[in-house]
């Protein structure tokens, strides 16, 4: 659970998919740019 958001609940096609998902639900576009 992160801010309300099942992280369980995150969709994708395969792992590196899965893993970029929960990449842009626990940080900002300005985050992950850096």
């Amino acid at each position: 659970m992160h801010d309300s958001t099942d992280l369980l609940g995150a969709l994708g096609t395969d792992y590196g998919d899965y893993a970029r998902n929960i990449l842009r639900i626990l940080y900002t576009k300005e985050e992950l740019q850096t």
